[in-house]
């Protein structure tokens, strides 16, 4: 579909960004060119070609200089020694709120969560190279459970700068990221191409974002982009889950390389990365003319991520050489230690075989430097050297590893009862999944239920930035779908995603006895009719299959008085979710929460298309506003429209008028009330 496209679509500029736990990366693509992605590989404060960048952020950086360009430092830029924040982008996913907060299991809250004191990390800044942002000796002591360490990273907000919340940190450390993006094209193109970006010559962020994570947090990190720079000029911003993004990168290569996928092929994607595992599964549907996929069962995932390992880590260094000893470390040389097990320990460490024979006084002895720390040989500290086991080492790793082979194996039974068919096999991706280790131990221990044999798990060559170059590619790919006239075509190459949650409104219907409470019976004049208040209207259901170019369209029917005036034309909608396998009927069940408030404003447009009423209970006029909410169901986001269709209108797009005032959505920081809504409310936003 590329070469086709392109001559006719016009050139874009598609950026990638995947804005990780601990590492982040950019990537680009011009829709006339879209096979040849480049990503950023030189950073502020470091030269040596690496794909990404580190998730840090440092305020207390002093003075600020003529010639910096922010207030604050970034990235590489941070330094040993400066008080440095990481791990922000967990902040975004206020798992203590309940609006839709569960993860695919239905379970509320997360399996598990990094732990972290404090997340400012007064010493801890990255060397020039990939490094821990781990705090000294954070969670040191018994292993927290799911509660305590997402209450101990909740925190951490007490450490944030005074000004600035969660989405602030987010939307400052994207700025740095956008504004070193915009720097590297103009030192690689020609100004008579730079001078076009963002003017004529749009560019389509699709920034990436994990499969796991409530809609509110999705939303937040929107924001954020938007705050970032993002939304200037000619600009568009899509969000894109993690797996999926990795998906299309690694499907497309594995076809186009080697030709080597057939329809009904089922392969789950397991997406590792520094903060969390995202888990989903695709059967192939077809391979030509394009590469087509859907997604067989709803995702699943958690947060326990490689930053559990870094944790663990400095929770035995300071075991093995003692408390007092580790805190009398200077930043530099803790930073030091920490990096050595980023670096080195943490990427080629693997156990001796099983099958050894070898005592345990035998096994191989690791070597993580110290710097400062008098030799011990009690502690296993020899020149400024620690020695640690493998099975000191193995305790770092199989807590993280257990956990995630579950979460595997569980998402492989789930595809493979779904689908009647056994899975072909797994991709592993991301910084935490290009560990050989990791690898090897999926590959011993998951297994097929339809086979009863292991399974092949595949890390492709570059699972490290699969994820950046696939959100690329799937950038390429919804704006050619643009330009294509066959409606039903797939605008991606996924077909069909699974819903993790129901959503629907809170309606009024028509009472029936013995059926509906009394006490929310009342009695509407405007319709002369008995009703029930506070039904739920569900127009998803979880775990239902929504194809990718089909919205969904919610009738909504607001009623106005006939002498009202222009401002009161507008729809006001709170739109509930519920992780219930079954979604109950009752708005008052603990598993619905408010999610959002969709707001449409129609009073740009002439009172044509709204429909003349009279109320049968007393003849009072009334203006009826016929409005379709649509939403599309997108790889990470609840994409809104709004539309006019009068009841005469059946349907095509005859009679449709599409508001060109975009609705505005805003997502619940808080439960809803006790309290009901007044019945001017509840007929207002009635579903009849």
């Amino acid at each position: 579909m590329a070469g086709e496209a392109a001559s006719t679509v016009q050139d874009a500029l598609i950026v990638g960004i995947d804005f990780g736990t601990t590492y982040s990366g950019v990537a680009w693509a011009f829709t006339s060119d879209p096979d040849r992605i480049r990503t950023i590989k030189n950073w502020p404060g470091n030269r040596n070609n690496l794909e990404k960048v580190a998730t840090v952020l440092s305020y207390n950086t002093g003075p600020v200089r003529a010639r910096d360009s922010l207030p604050y430092k970034w990235g590489f830029e941070v330094k040993a020694g400066a008080e440095t924040l990481s791990w922000f982008k967990l902040l975004l996913n206020d798992q203590t709120k309940e609006n839709n907060n569960s993860t695919s299991s239905g379970q509320s809250g997360v399996k598990s969560q990094p732990s972290s004191s404090n997340i400012r990390d007064k010493g801890k800044a990255p060397a020039a190279g990939p490094a821990s942002r781990k705090g000294s000796g954070a969670g040191a002591g018994a292993e927290p459970g799911p509660n305590s360490r997402l209450n101990a990273l909740k925190n951490t907000i007490n450490s944030l700068p005074r000004d600035k919340k969660p989405v602030d940190l987010v939307a400052d450390y994207l700025r740095g990221l956008h504004q070193h993006m915009v720097t590297t094209l103009e030192a690689a193109y020609p100004k008579s191409l730079t001078e076009q970006l963002g003017k004529t010559k749009p560019i389509k962020y699709c920034l990436t974002v994990p499969a796991v994570w409530t809609d509110r947090a999705k939303a937040l990190t929107l924001q954020a982009a938007k705050d970032a720079g993002m939304a200037e000029g000619l600009t568009e911003i899509r969000l894109i889950s993690e797996p999926e993004a990795a998906a299309v990168y690694c499907l497309k290569v594995f076809q186009e390389t080697q030709n080597c996928l057939n329809p009904g092929d089922l392969y789950v994607i397991a997406d590792c990365g520094g903060g969390t595992v995202d888990l989903i599964s695709y059967e192939i549907t077809t391979t030509s003319p394009r590469l087509l996929v859907k997604e067989a069962v709803s995702g699943s995932g958690s947060l326990c991520g490689s930053t559990t390992l870094n944790r663990r880590f400095a929770k035995l260094v300071e075991e093995c050489i003692g408390t007092q000893a580790y805190q009398s470390m200077t930043p530099e040389a803790r930073t030091t230690t920490l990096n050595h097990f980023e670096e080195y320990l943490k990427k080629t460490f693997s156990p001796p075989p099983a099958d050894a024979e070898t005592d345990h006084e035998d096994f191989e002895s690791y070597y993580c430097p110290v710097p400062g720390v008098a030799n011990n040989t009690e502690k296993g500290v020899q020149g400024g050297f620690l020695v640690l086991t493998a099975e000191q080492m193995i305790g770092i790793f199989k807590p993280s590893f257990d956990e995630i082979t579950a979460l595997v194996q569980e998402q492989i039974e789930k595809a493979e009862a779904k689908s009647a068919k056994p899975v072909t096999g797994v991709l592993l991706v991301g910084g935490y999944g290009a560990s050989e280790y990791l690898r090897q131990h999926l590959e011993d221990n998951i297994r097929s239920t339809r086979q009863k044999e292991p399974l092949k798990v595949l890390q492709p060559v570059d699972a490290w930035t699969a994820i950046v170059r696939g959100a690329v590619l799937d950038g390429v790919a919804v704006h050619e779908s643009a330009h294509i006239r066959d409606p039903g075509a797939a605008r991606s190459m996924v077909q069909s995603r699974i819903s993790r949650f129901s959503y629907g409104i809170s309606a009024c219907e028509p009472f029936v006895e013995g059926f509906h409470p009394f006490n929310k019976l009342f009695y509407s004049h405007r319709y002369g009719e008995l009703m029930c208040r506070d039904r739920m209207s569900w127009f998803v259901t979880k775990g239902q299959e929504i194809p990718d170019q089909d919205p969904i369209r919610v009738k909504l029917r607001a009623t106005v008085d006939i002498d009202a005036p222009i401002d009161d034309f507008k729809l006001s909608q709170l739109i509930f979710c519920s992780s219930a396998d079954i979604p109950p009927l009752d708005r008052e069940n603990s598993s619905v929460h408010a999610l959002l408030n969709y707001a449409a404003d129609t009073s740009g447009l002439s009172r044509d298309h709204f429909e003349r009423r009279t109320s049968p209970a007393d003849g009072e006029e009334f203006w009826l506003i016929p409005i379709d909410m649509v939403m599309r169901y997108d790889s990470a986001e609840l994409v809104f429209t709004t539309e006019i269709r009068p009841e005469g209108a059946r349907g095509g797009k005859a009679g449709r008028v599409i508001v060109g005032k975009s609705p505005k959505v805003q997502f619940n920081d808080v439960n809803l009330p006790e309290a009901a809504p007044s019945l001017e409310e509840q007929m207002r936003a009635a579903t009849l």
